[in-house]
């Protein structure tokens, strides 16, 4: 939530449900996963899945590169919308051979700052007030 003057404009958000794991990387059939924890994640809701869905993956990306992810041995993360109703993504830092691979491409910096270019300006138009200040409150 974030302030305009003196009132509280409300954004309304999706919730995506995370499972941070550890799957030893000699596991070839996902039987040794182990869930570490779960964490929510609350997206402004853009009137565009896609970004939505692309905002929650870098989130969720990111956090294997954290200090506590790496000391917890988190390697995979099941991301699925509010109440765990439907898987969104499957994202791993290991190859696995169990079932169909999607490489995660890292997005060139330019793609990344066209993105966010993008979402900046639907969330300004759509409520009025800047991204970063929703973020910051």
């Amino acid at each position: 939530m974030s302030t305009k003057g003196f009132q509280q404009v409300r954004v309304p958000t999706r919730t995506f449900e995370i499972e941070l794991k550890h799957r030893p990387p000699d596991d070839m059939t996902g039987d040794r996963e182990e869930l570490v924890k779960t964490e929510q994640i609350q997206v402004p809701d853009l009137g565009n899945r896609e970004w939505e869905k692309r905002w929650v993956l870098m989130a969720t990306w990111n956090t294997f590169t954290e200090e506590e992810a790496k000391r917890c041995g988190i390697n995979q993360a099941f991301i699925f919308t509010k109440g765990y109703r439907e898987l969104v993504f499957r994202i791993e830092v290991n190859p696995f051979q169990d079932e169909e691979a999607h490489k995660l491409d890292v997005p060139a910096q330019s793609e990344y700052s066209d993105w966010l270019a993008a979402v900046r300006k639907k969330f300004k138009k759509l409520y009025a007030f800047e991204l970063d200040d929703w973020m910051d409150g």
